[in-house]
């Protein structure tokens, strides 16, 4: 199949979209489709891409419940993680969020924060909101490919909010709200950037 690529980091366009994040096996490259028509074979399935025309993320096709996890931190302001607790919910940091709260908390295998890293980052707030937006489309996407569709359940955030609470997006209505990360097991769904993919045109 012959494939014209558009490079959405070039061209910047003020629509949104989801689509299909595929790497192709041999030569790697990076392809962005609306379904799997003429790419079932030859192709791995990367996650689902999420634009708002102005942010993109690239969401993981599962999903685990887990602790937030880290050692619970006595916040004080003036503090670097107290600053990073902003109650912004727009930011689209949650990679640097992810990355700083591992060395700050030394979180323990099987917790939130270490397994998104595992495949991306935990989502910030605004990177939760943009999936929350587009959740009906990514959904339809998600079954097509075989992916764990996204639940009206609370989802964490890279956002802490105090020693011991942390942000979660409740993907029923899109708001947010404080959890108990010590104790509370909530769905984990990793995203990571959509840098260096393109989208196939028809």
């Amino acid at each position: 199949m012959a494939e014209e690529l558009t490079n959405v980091q070039e061209q910047p366009t003020e629509v949104s979209k989801v689509l299909i994040a595929l790497t192709k096996n041999k030569g790697k490259q990076k392809i962005l489709v609306p379904s799997m028509e003429g790419y079932e074979t030859g192709y791995t399935i990367d996650g689902i891409y999420v634009s708002d025309g102005a942010h993109a993320v690239i969401l993981s096709v599962d999903e685990q419940s887990l602790p937030f996890g880290g050692e619970s931190v006595d916040l004080q302001p003036g503090d670097e993680l107290y600053d990073v607790t902003s109650p912004s919910m727009s930011s689209f940091d949650g990679d640097w969020r992810t990355d700083f709260l591992i060395s700050f908390m030394n979180p323990e295998a099987g917790t939130a924060l270490v397994e998104a890293k595992k495949q991306g980052w935990l989502p910030s707030g605004g990177e939760m909101t943009l999936v929350a937006s587009k959740k009906d489309e990514v959904n339809a996407l998600l079954e097509a490919v075989g992916g764990v569709v996204l639940s009206d359940d609370y989802y964490w955030t890279s956002q802490k909010f105090s020693n011991d609470r942390m942000w979660s997006c409740d993907m029923a209505d899109g708001k947010f709200t404080l959890n108990n990360g010590c104790v509370s097991s909530l769905a984990v769904r990793p995203v990571k950037s959509a840098a260096g993919y393109a989208e196939a045109e028809s």
